[in-house]
């Protein structure tokens, strides 16, 4: 390329930089009134608009209806600017207790319908729904905490694609902390939405899909901590996923819920997560569901006992199917294999102090190439499970260091 050649297409680029779409910034009053009316008037006026705000360690309260915040037009970014912002819905949704109201359609604090919207740096409380992402592509939610909703902090809906909250905190959900809905036409590489280092505290539904195959999607979920500790305001129920889309689970953290349940439809692959002291079970499959497992850590789940059956650290029943090591499973038309590396270490049923996976289906269920704590599994599963070839040790590559032992164990040897 001639030195002439190379210069014009230097020029051309940054010809091309300066006339593109930019952001214009616009800090408002902390009120109501001028956050509705930024809004509008960057819908109005084709997106491509950043608000701030000219206050700090505030709390403004919103009281009118959900319509008056929703965002169609691109490129819109609300910035908090970690200024310790605060939106609070006046009147509250509902008395700082375990009461939650049963009302759905609730207001919201905004709703993103346009493409590569942001909301970020700032924190949502007493809101009946928190932040929606409605539609568009490539929506952004990122270092919001949401105190208190009392129905979904985050919402994303079907025509949303391509949606990431990230880096955010939702504390003391009553009803759903996250509700994924997604659609079928939604396939590799994309996602409908990706989860990534988001923590659930003491909500008592963390993360719900829709509940019907139609609303089938693509959904991450990388580096997510759901927990349950002492003292919180609600406890962490039963996670449903029970629709017919498709899960990637990895990296993540359930820690004291009462149990991780999948069933309907869905298809999901959980990979080098940790689920710990669940009440009931780790993970539940039922129905159709179909799951592979890789490099996990299961420990001390169980031990509770409900009018649903399905204990330990992993259980399967009805139809659903699990591949828990050297087995094959296919997922979103591709088969896919599991080279097992899972840790099981004190998990229990009600009346089994050792049960770590409990299969209820008339299937055999793979699960080779898994550390038990022990070198004699055998007396450690309930129903037909393939678990030889087994480690003798803890997996380099899993989560359970190799000095672990099965503690809590009757059967060690």
């Amino acid at each position: 390329m001639s030195v002439r050649r190379f210069l014009i297409g230097v020029a051309m680029g940054w010809c091309a930089f300066l006339l593109a779409p930019r952001a214009a910034a616009q800090q408002i009053a902390c009120t109501e009134a001028a956050l509705q009316q930024a809004i509008a008037n960057a819908n109005s006026s084709g997106g491509n608009r950043t608000i701030t705000f000219n206050c700090s360690n505030t709390v403004i309260p919103l009281v009118s209806s959900r319509t008056n915040r929703m965002i169609t037009a691109p490129n819109v970014v609300i910035d908090g600017e970690a200024r310790n912002i605060t939106f609070e819905q006046s009147p509250r949704c509902g008395p700082p207790d375990a009461t939650c109201p049963d009302i759905e359609g609730g207001a919201w604090f905004v709703s993103l319908q346009g493409n590569n919207g942001v909301v970020r740096n700032l924190t949502v409380q007493y809101f009946f729904e928190g932040i929606h992402v409605d539609g568009g592509n490539g929506n952004i939610v990122e270092n919001v905490t949401i105190n208190r909703p009392c129905d979904d902090a985050f919402t994303n809906y079907h025509p949303a694609t391509n949606t990431i909250f990230r880096n955010s905190t939702i504390h003391d959900a009553c009803d759903k902390a996250v509700q994924l809905y997604g659609s079928a036409s939604v396939t590799a590489p994309n996602w409908n939405a990706t989860l990534d280092r988001v923590t659930l505290t003491n909500c008592n539904d963390p993360i719900r899909m829709g509940d019907v195959s139609s609303e089938r999607g693509r959904f991450r979920l990388t580096g997510v901590l759901v927990n349950d500790p002492a003292g919180g305001l609600f406890q962490c129920g039963y996670n449903l996923w029970d629709g017919g889309g498709y899960i990637q689970m990895e990296d993540s953290t359930v820690d004291g819920c009462k149990g991780w349940h999948i069933g309907g439809s869905m298809e999901a692959r959980i990979v080098g997560s940790t689920f710990s002291n669940n009440v009931m079970r780790g993970v539940l499959l039922y129905g159709n569901a179909r799951v592979s497992f890789e490099r996990n850590l299961f420990t001390m789940n169980g031990g509770g006992s409900s009018a649903n059956p399905g204990y330990g650290g992993v259980s399967i029943k009805e139809t659903a199917q699990a591949d828990l090591g050297g087995g094959s499973l296919t997922l979103q038309g591709v088969a896919v294999t599991s080279a097992g590396l899972n840790t099981f270490l004190g998990n229990r049923g009600p009346t089994d102090t050792t049960l770590d996976i409990e299969n209820l289906t008339t299937t055999n269920v793979k699960a080779e190439n898994n550390w038990w704590g022990d070198l004699a599994p055998a007396d450690q599963i309930a129903g037909t499970i393939d678990f030889s070839p087994f480690l003798s040790s803890a997996p380099s590559a899993g989560l359970a260091p190799a000095t672990v032992t099965n503690f809590r164990r009757t059967d060690v040897h």
